[in-house]
């Protein structure tokens, strides 16, 4: 019990992190005329494997009580929508803005031409994309991360 107990626990902090982590990568390969229903559809499909699982547990705790199939069954199940993930995952390119941050322009610019215009890496779009990034980078690095709070600010409560 214990060790299925922690395996839930890890699974189901990778599927969180999943749950995160997967609209603001859509969000960024996406074309902006996609990006809200790509990641409303993404949404809605967490909420519909939910409910299946919901379903598929409910189903075999009342038709196999008592047997190890009762919680066998909803486990395994698991692995189907698991195993193409991980698959089709290893296809996807870097994330442009990443590849940016990193200094990778090139990349970034390859990558935003194969997804946006046909590998033509010097269409408007692509170029507007590129533009806006190197913007945003450069903004984020005047502002810089604070990392320590200014001493004009008193947490104190006299």
């Amino acid at each position: 019990m214990d060790m299925m107990l922690s395996g839930r626990f890890f699974a189901g902090f990778g599927v969180g992190i999943m749950s995160d982590l997967a609209p603001l990568y859509q969000a960024e390969i996406a074309h902006p005329s996609i990006r809200g229903r790509l990641t409303t559809l993404q949404q809605f499909m967490l909420g519909i494997g939910a409910f299946i699982a919901s379903w598929v547990t409910y189903g075999t705790s009342a038709g196999l009580k008592g047997s190890e199939a009762e919680w066998r069954i909803p486990l395994g199940l698991q692995i189907l929508p698991a195993l193409p993930l991980i698959s089709f995952m290893l296809l996807l390119p870097e994330s442009p803005r990443w590849l940016a941050e990193k200094g990778r322009m090139d990349e970034a610019r390859q990558t935003l031409a194969r997804l946006h215009a046909n590998a033509d890496e010097n269409d408007q779009f692509v170029n507007a994309q590129i533009e806006d990034m190197k913007a945003d980078i450069a903004k984020s690095k005047d502002i810089g991360e604070s990392r320590l709070i200014p001493a004009s600010f008193n947490f104190s409560t006299r």
